[in-house]
């Protein structure tokens, strides 16, 4: 039979996780130098590690490899960063204090703070959504648990209460749930609990080793690795290599991103859910390096760092785009009195602009869909002047014509298709221009589209 190869970790986290005995037996398992969730948003820098200086520093960088910077200069390990979900805070593990403990730095490396100070082993932050609370990994109670706390370190809860090794925690993109990693059941398997710990659910089940969970934005699918790949090998000292895969939220519809014969681990999706940063080399050649690749089939793999190839993946930051907030008047102020055109003087007929020129969302009519849209929109529910083209029609007017019965508003600016233009409008165009869902009644034409 031939023996599998461990999961592997560097530095003191390696020597504390390897010398975890149970049934005297060391428990082999997989701890991945990075943890985080891919957050929604645009695609900010990358954050990885390497100990290209000796000792393993905190790094970020373009997501094309340009414009590296080193954030942490310590002779101790600093890694393991995660960005939260707003991209200005960066969670990470270090020894700097003489322990691992979980510290918090701005994603410049500046304000750093030592969150656990204490003796224990705590490794692999992940902030929540909200950016609230933390969970980690400790062996604080004596066997390795996840925990929360909040974001300046203190309420710590304990969420899991099992005699095996539970680590790794990521929270879901909306907040609910916890994907984390556990030989709970004789090997590493990939668990999801709620966000309180309760309802621990296996969904890799399979007699390989599984790791290093990451959901994606959306929150449909996760991305792990695992060895499965070499699984029935017959020849006795075969090297067996990690591969990363996703798989739906049931543990279904496995798909295989990478197959090279070489270690190939820690996934981290992008913000825009389009592509995974890894740690491998897409060169075949030894070593390791922060690669990228399509998060949809593996294809475009390229290596974002390169010689000594001593590099390793831990999180992409989220870019949010800020909503647009509205000069509002003090309240108080009265509000201005229409001019009336008299009875007697003709209503000027308004100037509309052909439904095939104008498209969902544009409510400045000036060819695309950007947060100034969103801004006219505002400005428009809060009585200002809107800007928009000449030619273009008010918000809240009727159209030149429509389209099939409900496929189109009957007002301009009404892109939810609810017969009114509301400050709900913007927020649909904000979320449309941050790629997120856009959720309009039914038939409605999309954002974007053509009227």
């Amino acid at each position: 039979m031939r023996t599998l190869r461990r999961f592997s970790l560097s530095g003191s986290i390696l020597a504390a996780l390897t010398a975890v005995v149970v049934s005297a037996t060391v428990i082999w398992l997989y701890a991945p130098l990075s943890v985080d969730s891919a957050y929604p948003g645009g695609n900010g820098r990358i954050a990885f590690e390497s100990s290209g200086d000796g000792d393993v520093e905190i790094y970020t960088m373009n997501p094309d490899g340009s414009s590296v910077l080193q954030l942490t200069f310590n002779e101790a390990f600093d890694g393991e960063a995660n960005y939260s979900a707003d991209g200005a805070r960066i969670a990470f593990s270090s020894d700097q204090a003489g322990a691992f403990d979980i510290w918090t730095m701005d994603s410049d490396g500046s304000n750093r703070t030592n969150l656990t100070d204490d003796s224990a082993l705590d490794f692999s932050a992940d902030w929540s959504p909200d950016g609230s609370r933390i969970a980690f990994s400790s062996n604080r109670d004596g066997d390795y648990e996840i925990y929360v706390m909040d974001a300046d370190g203190g309420n710590i809860d304990r969420l899991t209460f099992d005699d095996a090794i539970d680590y790794l925690p990521k929270w879901s993109p909306d907040g609910t749930k916890i994907a984390f990693q556990t030989n709970r059941d004789g090997n590493g398997e990939i668990y999801v609990m709620e966000a309180n710990g309760d309802n621990p659910t296996n969904l890799t089940n399979h007699p390989s080793s599984d790791g290093d969970p990451d959901w994606s934005p959306d929150g449909s699918r996760i991305a792990f690795m695992s060895y499965r790949e070499d699984l029935g090998a017959s020849v006795a000292g075969d090297p067996i290599y990690a591969d990363i895969f996703t798989m739906d939220l049931s543990g279904g519809d496995i798909k295989q991103l990478t197959s090279l014969p070489r270690d190939e681990r820690d996934p981290r999706w992008s913000p825009d859910g389009t592509k995974i940063v890894y740690t491998g080399n897409a060169d075949g050649g030894p070593g390791k390096a922060v690669v990228v690749m399509d998060a949809s089939d593996g294809a475009n793999k390229t290596n974002l760092t390169g010689p000594p190839y001593v590099d390793s993946a831990n999180d992409w930051q989220p870019l949010v785009l800020a909503t647009p907030t509205p000069t509002l008047a003090p309240i108080g102020t009265p509000l201005p009195t229409p001019t009336l055109a008299p009875i007697e003087s003709p209503i000027p007929t308004p100037t509309l602009v052909p439904i095939h020129e104008l498209a969902q969302g544009d409510d400045d009519c000036d060819g695309d869909i950007d947060p100034v849209d969103a801004l006219v929109s505002l400005r428009h529910n809060a009585g200002f002047s809107l800007n928009q083209q000449p030619g273009c029609p008010a918000l809240g007017g009727a159209l030149l014509a429509a389209l099939p019965a409900g496929a189109a508003p009957d007002l301009f600016g009404d892109v939810d298709c609810d017969d009114d233009v509301d400050s709900v409008d913007a927020l649909k165009i904000l979320r449309s221009v941050a790629a997120f869902s856009v959720t309009q009644n039914e038939p409605c034409v999309d954002i974007g589209d053509p009227l």
